[in-house]
């Protein structure tokens, strides 16, 4: 494998990418709502100096805080902007506005999202990848056959180790022993690390112990993760366990949700230029991986971090986290989990071996590098074991802790009632995890049976003082989720107060106690054709173990027929049909 060879890669999907813009471009503004590109009927219920805020019906798209929009109004023109704040299930969205006219036309407008283009910075980057230069021996380590990690001397280990000693007693919550394990071997900075935290092991936790341990012995320390909410909750991590360290987030201020109000965002110059006067290791600076692409790897700014630590590294493409090398830093510490939810790669470039993430290559060239986090903080001992034989390696690689082995789902009022439909009944089951057959009814990818099961279903745990924070429903399309959310609000007489309903991608990291899944195609042909999707170990691993005590699968025993035309969908639906069976048969003690 050659830079040519990730550049080439990285063209490619360029070149696929501009396909699909050129479609949509022909699509009506309906189609693209269809797709959750799009937001329409927008209407302006207020505006100030740079922003305007709208509001809307219904909000079916993808568009959230950062995201990048166009608008458009029938004879009113154009306006370009970044989405501040979502909020109201979507249906109030403020917008900076790159240009405020002196009279905003009320509506309705539409707006649409835009697709950033990244691929010259990560095609300068790649090109700065030869021998002899910054970041060449982290390319070799990852791409070349047979290439080995160096072996660092560890300096300074009684300084280190009363360092790890200090942050296992200040630390608010206990520290596992694979925890300390983790802690240790990346406090020794080694040349390159990954720390696998499966669901709730306390893998961000981690991030913020090793961070402020480093900090401590001297290290200059850089976070890095795909996105900005990943970053900002890394940061968070930190500040909350350990207030009194200063910590900058690089980037712009509306990319600031969840960031604790105390925690500055600056420009990297600013920041830089505030470490000249001090030992460069009092303060953690965090940014998005693209960002010091920018700042770090195709430019100078003067920053020269000690250790790097990737957080989501699972979702972190290969092509641009190759690249880690050429911010000059000793040691790289990869924090994810690849039996969760992978970066997106278009459908065309999916089979490609580079099509993978940063973490799943270090596991294919060093799986000795990788440590795995083993004790589950937020799984019950049923969901913990699905979970950890289904995705892990069997029952005893994942455990789940004292504190939430015997957690089960508990109702505020009396549910000791019986309900009037089996669907009903599986609130009321002990069983912390159940399949509830749908009907064979040649759903694709809306199923307005099984939503008006999942409404119900919903609507008595409401009754029953089950929290509507304290639930989620998933499923793999946003027209299904539009009419769950929908026949919800009728269920329940309410339009805001109900739980989150979506797909699996804005779920990864939410917690609650219930999570229902909604598979929704019940059409054989239409699940054989699209396997690989619907029956994503991955996704299926994220959606189950957001659940703390309940999970409910709706699925028809139809899909299970389905015959997969490609390798990678017969894998997957092999996949699931084991673990669906493995609930219907209670396979795992006390499942």
């Amino acid at each position: 494998m050659t830079p040519e060879d990730l550049i080439e890669f990285v063209l490619a999907e360029q070149r696929e990418n501009e396909k699909q813009q050129r479609l949509f471009k022909l699509l009506s503004d309906e189609a693209m709502s269809h797709l959750g590109r799009a937001v329409t009927g927008l209407m302006v219920v207020k505006t100030n100096k740079s922003t305007a805020t709208f509001e809307c019906k219904h909000n079916e798209s993808r568009i959230r805080p950062g995201s990048h929009v166009t608008l458009s109004a029938s004879d009113h023109g154009r306006l370009t902007g970044e989405v501040v704040t979502v909020e109201d299930a979507g249906r109030i969205l403020q917008v900076a506005l790159s240009r405020m006219p002196e009279d905003v036309f009320a509506g309705p407008w539409t707006m649409v999202e835009l697709d950033r283009d990244f691929t010259s910075l990560i095609v300068q980057s790649i090109k700065k990848l030869q021998p002899g230069q910054a970041g060449w021996s982290f390319f070799r380590w990852l791409t070349e056959e047979g290439a080995s990690l160096p072996v660092k001397k560890v300096t300074k280990s009684v300084e280190r180790q009363t360092a790890v000693e200090q942050i296992v007693a200040e630390f608010p919550f206990d520290v596992d022993s694979s925890q300390r394990q983790a802690l240790e071997a990346c406090v020794n900075e080694p040349s390159i690390l990954g720390v696998q935290g499966p669901p709730g092991t306390g893998k961000t936790n981690l991030l913020a112990m090793v961070a402020e341990s480093l900090s401590r012995i001297g290290r200059r320390v850089l976070i890095l993760a795909p996105t900005h909410q990943a970053v900002n909750n890394a940061l968070a991590a930190i500040h909350t366990s350990f207030p009194n360290r200063r910590l900058v987030k690089v980037g712009n201020a509306l990319r600031r949700e969840s960031l604790p109000d105390d925690v500055e965002c600056r420009l990297l110059k600013d920041a830089v230029r505030q470490d000249s006067s001090r030992t460069g290791s009092e303060q953690i600076i965090g940014m998005t991986f693209l960002s010091a692409l920018q700042h770090l790897a195709v430019q100078s700014s003067g920053l020269a971090p000690n250790v790097v630590l990737v957080d989501e590294a699972g979702q972190l493409p290969f092509c641009q986290g190759i690249c880690a090398g050429l911010f000059g830093a000793g040691s790289t510490l990869l924090f994810g989990d690849d039996q969760q939810m992978p970066p997106v790669f278009n459908s065309e470039l999916s089979s490609s071996p580079l099509a993978t993430s940063l973490f799943a290559r270090l596991r294919q060239s060093h799986p000795g590098s990788i440590l795995m986090l083993n004790t589950s903080y937020r799984l019950n001992e049923p969901i913990c074991n699905f979970i950890a034989e289904s995705f892990y390696g069997g029952v005893g690689n994942l455990v789940s802790s004292p504190s939430s082995r015997n957690r089960r789902l508990t109702f505020a009022s009396d549910a000791g009632s019986s309900f009037d439909s089996s669907e009903l009944n599986a609130l009321h089951c002990e069983d912390s995890l159940l399949w509830v057959r749908s009907e064979d009814n040649g759903s694709q990818q809306l199923n307005l049976a099984e939503a008006q099961s999942v409404a119900k279903l919903i609507s008595q745990a409401m009754k029953f003082g089950v929290r509507t924070d304290q639930m989620a429903i998933v499923t793999p399309y946003r027209r299904q989720a539009a009419a769950i959310r929908r026949l919800v609000q009728y269920e329940t007489a309410s339009s805001t107060d109900i739980p989150i309903v979506d797909t699996v991608e804005r779920v990864q990291g939410l917690t609650v106690e219930m999570v229902i899944i909604s598979m929704c195609a019940t059409d054989p042909e239409y699940a054989s054709e699209t396997a690989s999707f619907i029956f994503s170990p991955n996704r299926l691993n994220v959606a189950v173990s957001r659940a703390r005590t309940k999970v409910v699968i709706f699925a028809s025993e139809s899909i299970l027929d389905a015959l997969p035309t490609n390798y990678d969908g017969l894998v997957a639906m092999k996949t699931f049909k084991k673990a669906l069976l493995r609930i219907a048969t209670k396979e795992l003690s006390k499942l």
